[in-house]
């Protein structure tokens, strides 16, 4: 769909795609006009296929950054409380513990030492679920979703029962003071004017430049060509904040068959020609009749490749195979009539010298 404001250009790498394979969409978007424009992230709507990376030569907003940092510092917190929360639960059967031998009393001490982790996490869960099993709300004690969560979470904490050179509180006591200045700076731009905001929440794109977003995405397995839409999304404002356009972008994607697709199909063909020529063709087999199936497995598997349509590329023969089915096909020519299938190819041959 095309923009008043700004120019499309949309380029694929590689430019043939392939199923189970990695490709790029990169669009590039140019302000056209003799003004600033400011736009939101380019956000990839309808797809096929999974997303692996997304990157942009804008710069992150003020606002995005301070948003993925207040996920990280929350993130970061809610796992000391449930370490300081999982330590209290394991202290409560130290004595069960040291039952059960002093060298897991030396490992905790050693665990215990070293800098909070998701491993350290994963070993106090599992030492404790071995003597009493965790409470069925355990992921959700630690839940922050505000400031209130945190200071209602404190509550159920003693802290002054650990030392201050505690990793654990350190950790807790600088995560909190972070999260509490991120969402403070957070707070303060929602109150700026609306011209101040536009600035920091959107991506600015001074008149004749450009601002290009590549999307890295891979496709999973094919067994015959497919065409595919993506639908790209954003929409553009002035330095006033007054809406402008929807930004709009369409493509529609061929794809390819998964290389090993044929290879396949057609080893699944020779195998079944073989047995079909058995039932239909009263064919009697040969006492060495596995090393005779695997002869019809190789002819068919190397002649899928010789048969094999290489997309942009012109074969010296004239007859190949697209996708699964074909390859099929191919294999149960050569497993039902081995010798009819190679005086076809060595005519063919002949032709095209």
């Amino acid at each position: 769909m095309s923009s008043k404001h700004f120019q499309q250009e949309i380029l694929i790498n590689p430019t043939e795609i392939v199923g189970d394979k990695r490709f790029k969409i990169i669009i590039s978007l140019r302000n056209l006009s003799s003004y600033v424009l400011y736009m939101e992230p380019l956000e990839l709507k309808e797809y096929y296929g999974r997303i692996l990376d997304i990157n942009t030569t804008a710069e992150d907003s003020k606002l995005d950054n301070l948003e993925n940092r207040k996920i990280t510092l929350i993130s970061d917190l809610e796992l000391t409380i449930k370490q300081i929360y999982l330590k209290e639960l394991l202290e409560e059967e130290e004595p069960l513990i040291k039952e059960s031998g002093k060298r897991i009393s030396r490992l905790l001490k050693v665990i215990q030492s070293l800098t909070p982790s998701k491993f350290l996490e994963e070993f106090y869960y599992n030492i404790y679920r071995t003597f009493r099993r965790l409470p069925e709300n355990y992921e959700r004690l630690a839940e922050i979703r505000n400031l209130e969560d945190l200071a209602e979470i404190e509550k159920t904490i003693d802290l002054t029962q650990y030392n201050k050179k505690s990793i654990l509180i350190k950790s807790f006591n600088l995560n909190k003071a972070r999260l509490i200045n991120c969402i403070n700076e957070l707070e303060k731009i929602k109150q700026l004017e609306v011209e101040k905001q536009i600035g920091l929440r959107y991506i600015k794109v001074p008149s004749k430049s450009e601002v290009v977003f590549s999307y890295e995405l891979k496709i999973p397995r094919q067994f015959k060509e497919s065409s595919y839409k993506y639908i790209f999304y954003s929409k553009a404002l002035d330095s006033k904040g007054n809406f402008l356009e929807n930004v709009k972008i369409e493509k529609e994607l061929k794809v390819n068959p998964s290389l090993y697709s044929i290879p396949l199909g057609a080893i699944a063909g020779a195998i079944a020609g073989y047995f079909l020529k058995i039932v239909f063709k009263n064919y009697v087999a040969p006492e060495n009749w596995g090393m005779e199936i695997f002869g019809c497995v190789l002819l068919a598997f190397l002649s899928s490749f010789i048969l094999r349509k290489i997309p942009g590329k012109k074969k010296f023969i004239p007859v190949t195979i697209d996708d699964f089915i074909g390859g099929l096909v191919l294999g149960i020519l050569v497993g039902y009539n081995t010798d009819g299938f190679l005086n076809n190819i060595e005519k063919i041959l002949k032709i095209n010298k």
